[in-house]
């Protein structure tokens, strides 16, 4: 195998001291300090090079000193990757550093160890900076004017107040964070007491540890960054056009699962005109299982019908379960079906959150049953702690309604990370809640606006296991075991599974969970080995490496858009698009976001692509290519796409037209969710309207994308 990328293990707090560097770690390591040499060996860790290429580095700048290079750096990398402060990635995947200065806070203040710098390091490593230096972030008080001036450039430094909301209103801050008062588009209210507390400790010690909870460095830093990409891109907007993404607002370098969303954070709490409970499974080609479901939560939770809805996402619409399914959802109080036809498998859950409407969200198989009196319990306990952000889960309960089982032990067997244990504290079902490290999803819950979502790239069956438990608890949230949230599960499929069990694709979703998360694959790739035997494992790796070194991999999903019905042209793109490695990103889109052959040719196009854009941004895609399924993916157009989304991994961006010489035979349509709601405020979803506004670009639908292309510009 090809050797490792290297990068920084996320949560570091990096202080300048003489030449060389402290750092400091949330995970409350000891403090260690790097020499210069160790200090640029640390900073060139940033998962983009591999260790030889960062020994070389290093040796390019002391060739005097070759010798010792050669000897003491990959003995360093060895000690920060046996101390877990140094990660391995099998493909690169930047790390970002956040340059940040401080002026004028209050004397206690320490640069190294505090609550604003531990905030941002949930995302980024903050390196904190001396005066001389151009920061990218730069946080001041009402002292400022008696510290030594720090270098800002207006261009490159954001400036954030700290202090009274009056003082607030009238510095030239770009953003503040106030004391007092009340939140607004210009600044966040963070009270004073926050400073106070030891964050990086259990909380749980604090007679107030859910209300301290509210204001966790890692919470208010996801309120204060998506706060802030607003603010800043509101102000690009009234301003003038920028072609360079402020540092914070806009890092091309973070992972998909941190980039704060175009529309802020999610609603929270109950509504007085919507559901409070969410339960939503999604079904593929399963009828039977999904209808006993269904009315076992009617008949058996009566107590809670009125405030909860009952989500049916069909991962199989033109199957023979379809109609059926439709009809079971429209018979129901509170039911509702959607169909998904985008791509299949289990992952296919994250349309649960992303459809539900209420601010809890329950996910359920469509074959398994609750206890009566579990939904009520469930919302009763997530309302009386408002501030609860973990994932919750209860015991497997078993056909002979005794045996049970927990949790999942985090061991590879069988082809799946995870064992099914028992832990003598989820006996009772009145015992109180604890921590697990894993459990089937089978059944699990959350608030919806906690929901950190499932890589858009998976597909087929399994992965999630470990990863979304995983990613709770990178996210600072818990993944909790209540013993009262019993469920038992249809394992038995007599008449067989009507979906793929493939083991290329789970090997491929495992190796995509793990590299997203900076895990390593060693245990995953020892078991597969054994379990499947190293041709098979090795050849799926190889395939799904491949994939991801693609330039195409920086789109979460390419739509194949159909103006008409285009049954050849769609049997050789989808051979096309196999052939040349984009299979697993395709996704055909719905029916609703294709054209009827009634409507004028010249709106087709925009009637498709405007639809999917609008899922595109219903279900929080980063971004997504759209190609016409009459494109003929040759070498030719496969270059040319690979070129333009190279391009775009090295600027920010939010519309681009992949041509090849021919404007009007576009070979594809990139957008970004920076655009999303532009195209959907702008084009109306009926014919009618999106005549109009094309009418004022000449009827032509190209024109309308090049002059987005230009304010983008």
């Amino acid at each position: 195998m090809k050797e490792a990328y290297l990068t920084r293990d996320a949560g570091h707090v990096m202080v300048r001291s003489g030449e060389g560097l402290l750092l400091c770690s949330r995970q409350q390591r000891p403090a260690l300090r790097l020499n210069r040499t160790a200090a640029l060996t640390w900073l060139l860790c940033d998962g983009a090079l591999q260790r030889g290429e960062i020994v070389d580095r290093i040796r390019g700048l002391y060739p005097d000193r070759a010798e010792e290079v050669l000897t003491e750096v990959p003995a360093l990398l060895d000690e920060l990757l046996a101390d877990g402060r140094l990660r391995s990635l099998a493909v690169a995947c930047e790390r970002p550093v956040l340059r940040v200065s401080f002026r004028g806070l209050w004397k206690a203040f320490d640069p190294g160890d505090n609550y604003l710098t531990w905030m941002l390091s949930f995302r980024y490593d903050v390196l904190v900076i001396e005066s001389g230096s151009i920061p990218d972030l730069c946080f001041f008080g009402t002292a400022a004017a008696d510290d030594p001036d720090v270098t800002l450039d207006r261009d490159r430094t954001l400036t954030v107040f700290v202090g009274p909301a009056a003082v607030a209103a009238v510095t030239a801050a770009d953003f503040a964070l106030v004391h007092d008062g009340d939140d607004d588009e210009d600044r966040l209210r963070l009270p004073s007491w926050t400073f106070l507390a030891e964050w990086r400790r259990d909380l749980a010690g604090y007679p107030e540890a859910e209300h301290l909870a509210a204001y966790s460095p890692q919470r208010f830093g996801e309120r204060f960054l998506a706060a802030l990409e607003q603010h800043t891109g509101r102000q690009r907007r009234a301003d003038a056009p920028s072609t360079d993404q402020p540092p914070v607002a806009g890092s091309q370098n973070r992972s998909q699962e941190d980039k704060p969303r175009e529309d802020g954070p999610r609603e929270d709490g109950p509504r007085e005109d919507g559901p409070r409970l969410t339960v939503g499974m999604a079904v593929f080609d399963d009828y039977d299982g999904a209808y006993f479901t269904v009315q076992a939560l009617v008949l058996t939770h009566p107590e809670i019908a009125a405030e909860m809805e009952i989500l049916i996402i069909d991962n199989q619409p033109r199957g023979t379960s379809a109609a059926a399914l439709e009809r079971l959802a429209g018979a129901v109080s509170g039911g509702r079906y959607i169909a998904f036809g985008d791509y299949e498998g289990t992952s296919v859950r994250d349309a649960i959150f992303r459809y539900a409407r209420a601010p809890i969200v329950l996910c359920l198989d469509s074959h398994v049953l609750l206890p009566p009196g579990t939904l009520r319990r469930l919302v009763d306990y997530m309302e009386a702690r408002p501030d609860c952000d973990d994932l919750l889960q209860g015991p497997l309960l078993y056909d002979d309604q005794r045996t049970l089982s927990t949790h999942f032990d985090p061991i590879w067997s069988a082809g799946m990370f995870g064992v099914w244990g028992t832990d003598e504290r989820g006996l009772a079902p009145e015992a109180p809640p604890f921590e697990v490290p894993m459990q089937g999803l089978g059944v699990f819950a959350c608030r919806r606006r906690a929901w950190p979502g499932l890589n858009p790239r998976f597909r087929g069956f399994g992965g999630e296991e470990g990863y979304l438990h995983e990613k709770f608890r990178q996210r600072g949230a818990r993944t909790l075991c209540l013993p009262f949230l019993r469920w038992v599960h249809r394992f038995e499929r007599p008449g067989g599974i009507q979906f793929r069990n493939i083991w290329e694709e789970r090997i491929r979703n495992y190796l995509i969970g793990h590299l997203e998360l900076g895990l390593p694959t060693i245990a995953l790739e020892s078991h597969f080995r054994e379990f499947l035997g190293d041709q098979v494992y090795l050849s799926a790796e190889t395939a799904a490496l491949a994939e991801m070194a693609s330039p195409l991999w920086t789109f979460d999903a390419i739509y194949s858009v159909e103006l008409a019905n285009y049954d050849n042209h769609r049997r050789r793109f989808r051979e096309d698009c196999e052939r040349t490695g984009l299979g697993h990103l395709l996704r055909r889109a719905p029916s609703d976001c294709r054209p009827s052959s009634s409507m004028p040719a010249r709106l087709r196009a925009a009637f498709a692509h405007r639809r999917i854009v609008e899922r595109a941004r219903r279900l929080e895609l980063d971004s997504v290519l759209l190609i016409d399924v009459r494109t003929e993916l040759n070498e030719r157009t496969a270059k040319t796409l690979a070129a333009a989304a190279e391009a775009l991994r090295q600027r920010p961006w939010e519309i681009s037209i992949f041509a090849s010489g021919d404007k009007e035979k576009a070979v594809g349509v990139a957008y970004h969710r920076r655009i999303y709601r532009r195209i959907c405020d702008e084009l109306p979803a009926e014919p009618e309207g999106l005549a109009i506004t094309l009418r004022e670009h000449g009827g032509s639908f190209v024109a309308y994308l090049e002059s987005l292309t230009n304010d983008a510009a």
